[in-house]
Order: C-alpha cells, then sequence, then structure tokens
C-alpha cells in the first residue's frame, strides 16, 4: 500500500514526535522516580543520624541510650508513615527493634562496610530501606543499623505518572499525525494546483 504523499511526510513528522515524545516521558520519570527515591533516603539519613548519636561501646558491644525519640508513634505504628528500626550486633542477634516490627526481622547484609538502600515488603507495604555498619573507636563493625520507611507514596506517584505517560503517548501522536496532515495537505496545494 501507497501512502499519499501528505501522509508521508505527517507519518515522518509524527515519527520524529514519536522519539522526541518519548525520551522526554523517559526523563520526566526517571527525574520524578530519583527524586522521589532521594527524599525517602535523606528522610532515612536523618534518622539514622539520630539513632547514632544515641549509641555508645563498650568494647565490642552497642550500648543504646534510652532515646524519647524511639518512643515516637511513628515507631510504634505499622500504619500511616511508620519508621523501622533494627540493630543487630556481629553474631547476628537482634538487640534492638522498634516496636512497630512485631515479630518481623529485615534481612540484612552483615557484611556491609558502607550505606546502602534498597526496597522491600513488609506486612504487605513497599518501604525503603538503608542498612548502615555501626563501628566502634576502632572502626570495627561491631553491628548493623536497619531503617525503614515506606515508600508506597512514593509507588503510588510513580505508577500514575506512568500511566499517565503511557495514555497520553498514543494520544499525542494521533493529534500530531492529524495536525501534521492537515499541514502538508495545505503545503503542497499549490504544487498541486500547478
Amino acid at each position: 500500500m501507497t501512502l499519499r504523499f501528505k501522509n508521508r511526510i505527517a507519518l515522518y513528522n509524527t515519527l520524529a514526535m514519536a522519539i522526541t515524545t518519548a525520551m522526554v516521558f523517559i526523563v520526566v520519570y526517571f527525574v520524578v522516580y530519583k527524586t522521589s527515591y532521594d527524599h525517602l533516603d535523606n528522610d532515612i539519613l536523618t534518622e539514622k543520624e539520630e539513632v547514632f548519636s544515641n549509641l555508645y561501646f563498650q568494647q565490642d558491644s552497642v550500648v543504646i541510650n534510652r532515646m524519647p525519640e524511639w518512643d515516637e508513634a511513628e515507631h510504634n505504628q505499622v500504619e500511616v508513615s511508620p519508621t523501622f528500626l533494627q540493630i543487630i550486633d556481629a553474631k547476628g542477634k537482634v538487640i534492638f527493634h522498634s516496636a512497630n516490627l512485631l515479630k518481623d526481622r529485615f534481612a540484612y547484609n552483615p557484611g556491609v562496610k558502607d550505606a546502602v538502600f534498597y526496597n522491600g515488603e513488609i506486612n504487605g507495604q513497599r518501604i525503603r530501606l538503608g542498612q548502615f555498619p555501626v563501628t566502634n573507636e576502632s572502626g570495627i563493625v561491631i553491628a548493623q543499623l536497619t531503617i525503614a520507611v515506606s515508600q508506597q507514596e512514593s509507588y503510588v506517584i510513580l505508577n500514575h505518572l506512568l500511566l499517565v505517560l503511557l495514555i497520553s503517548f498514543p494520544f499525542l501522536l494521533m493529534v500530531q499525525f492529524v495536525a501534521s496532515s492537515l499541514a502538508a495537505s495545505k503545503s503542497i496545494r499549490p504544487v498541486h494546483q500547478l
């Protein structure tokens, strides 16, 4: 099947628009994705600083100072926007966990030497986790701290954004094709008249 000249022009314009739009949509999605996860990671880092400021060491043991902040509602509830805490010593024994963890425990990597961030799930709720090595004055890793925050809101926002982009993409291309076809038709009318 041979396309009319105006339709070929419209098709090429639409293909160019499709590539450009797809690139813009991908950039928009990943900027929102990165911003969203950077925000969660910053929340975790803020919590980490507070926890670390209340940890002391006796040789190879971690001593946890009583923190009024750990009694806050965010550490006792699993709903809304909770923050979960867990400290595991070098022997793999849980020496502290926030009340909202109940009987759950986070998987962790005992060999972590630097902060790591990753996604997980607890009680069907999506969470963002950060694992941090706890070192004593000698620089020896004597425990691992894991902090988690809900990523449910970020997940919903990203899914809605993706849905909007996927629905609007073909619609934009159809509009572009019709507009290009009309523009091409008007542009080549003088040639037809000749």
